[in-house]
Protein backbone atom coordinates (compact mmCIF):
# COMPACT_ATOMS: atom_id res chain seq x y z
CA UNK A 1 0.00 0.00 0.00
CA UNK A 2 3.07 2.22 0.91
CA UNK A 3 4.69 1.65 -2.67
CA UNK A 4 1.08 2.60 -4.49
CA UNK A 5 1.08 5.79 -3.01
CA UNK A 6 4.55 6.65 -3.66
CA UNK A 7 6.36 6.26 -0.54
CA UNK A 8 9.96 5.58 -0.49
CA UNK A 9 10.30 5.21 3.43
CA UNK A 10 8.97 3.48 6.23
CA UNK A 11 9.77 3.79 9.96
CA UNK A 12 9.57 0.53 11.66
CA UNK A 13 10.15 -0.12 15.20
CA UNK A 14 8.57 3.35 16.48
CA UNK A 15 8.28 2.83 20.82
CA UNK A 16 4.63 3.25 20.47
CA UNK A 17 3.89 0.39 18.65
CA UNK A 18 6.73 -1.69 20.79
CA UNK A 19 4.72 -0.33 23.50
CA UNK A 20 1.27 -2.08 21.58
CA UNK A 21 3.32 -5.35 21.47
CA UNK A 22 5.60 -5.47 18.79
CA UNK A 23 8.14 -7.80 19.78
CA UNK A 24 11.55 -8.40 18.04
CA UNK A 25 10.59 -10.78 15.93
CA UNK A 26 7.65 -8.76 14.64
CA UNK A 27 10.13 -6.19 14.19
CA UNK A 28 12.13 -8.53 11.78
CA UNK A 29 9.30 -9.59 9.96
CA UNK A 30 8.07 -6.13 9.42
CA UNK A 31 12.11 -5.24 8.09
CA UNK A 32 12.20 -8.17 5.70
CA UNK A 33 8.79 -7.90 4.32
CA UNK A 34 9.86 -3.52 3.93
CA UNK A 35 12.78 -4.43 2.07
CA UNK A 36 11.48 -7.14 -0.35
CA UNK A 37 9.09 -4.36 -1.42
CA UNK A 38 11.96 -2.13 -1.79
CA UNK A 39 10.92 0.45 0.56
CA UNK A 40 13.90 1.80 2.84
CA UNK A 41 13.97 1.34 6.00
CA UNK A 42 13.98 4.04 8.93
CA UNK A 43 14.47 1.91 12.05
CA UNK A 44 13.51 3.65 15.59
CA UNK A 45 16.12 2.83 18.18
CA UNK A 46 14.99 5.12 20.65
CA UNK A 47 13.96 5.07 24.71
CA UNK A 48 10.35 5.78 24.93
CA UNK A 49 9.21 9.05 27.42
CA UNK A 50 9.18 7.33 30.67
CA UNK A 51 12.78 5.79 29.70
CA UNK A 52 13.92 9.23 28.88
CA UNK A 53 12.51 11.17 32.14
CA UNK A 54 15.00 8.22 34.06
Amino acid sequence: MLKKVGAEYTLVGHSDNRQEGDSDIILKDKIKFALKNNLKVIFCIGEDKKQKKK
